[in-house]
């Protein structure tokens, strides 16, 4: 199979889950939730898990119970010393540079915290552009209509000739389902579908090259 566009996950996907900063960011979702929604730190755990389930984010279910300001929120959660987690991958933008097909980032997050990331990892300029939760508002991942509107920006009519990367496995169960060829990124295999596995981004070329032959 040859394909045509690689669609990749931000957050533990683009850089390793050891980070750190997929911590940082929820420890800023639950310090969002008591310090400007109010409410009381007992019931920010449970909630911020009920929501995720429900709606894909937190954001999301944040959105529709509490019609938080979208902006306020993600710049509160998304203000983070990336530079105390994350350094210049001149592995990483090698092995993007090694791949001419279309590459687009397809987050849950937005645009802005998804570009500092790539500035920091120092791969802006490899990808055609950014697909991020305003885009595909009022979807996320894993939801099917996320995907479709995913498609449409980057100009695909079939996914069949996609691939899908992501460390989640809800997220990578949907892409399969639509046509993807999907890879999950992270040391441990998730949920009941067992999907290609690689544990660092940078290992995409042992499955990728494959799959292309």
């Amino acid at each position: 199979m040859t394909y045509t566009h690689l669609f990749f996950d931000l957050d533990e996907t683009l850089y390793p889950t050891n980070s750190g900063l997929w911590q940082l960011i929820t420890e800023r979702i639950s310090g969002y939730m008591i310090e400007r929604m109010h409410l009381e730190p007992a019931i920010v755990p449970d909630l911020r898990v009920r929501l995720f389930k429900t709606y894909g984010t937190t954001f999301g279910g944040l959105r529709r119970e509490y019609d938080i300001d979208d902006h306020d929120f993600l710049d509160y959660v998304h203000d983070l010393p990336l530079t105390d987690h994350l350094q210049a991958d001149p592995t990483l933008r090698q092995m993007l540079q090694n791949y001419p097909q279309e590459k687009w980032v397809f987050t849950n997050a937005d645009a802005g915290h998804a570009q500092r990331i790539m500035n920091v990892l120092g791969i802006d300029d490899c990808f055609e552009g950014i697909i991020d939760i305003l885009d595909i508002d009022p979807h996320s991942k894993p939801k099917p209509q996320a995907y479709h509107t995913a498609l449409n920006k980057a100009g695909v009519d079939d996914p069949i000739r996609c691939v899908f990367m992501d460390d989640r496995h809800p997220n990578l169960d949907t892409a399969r389902e639509l046509g993807f060829f999907t890879i999950q990124v992270g040391a441990h295999p998730q949920g009941e579908v067992q999907h290609p596995r690689i544990p660092v981004i940078t290992d995409l070329p042992k499955i990728l090259s494959q799959q292309q032959k």
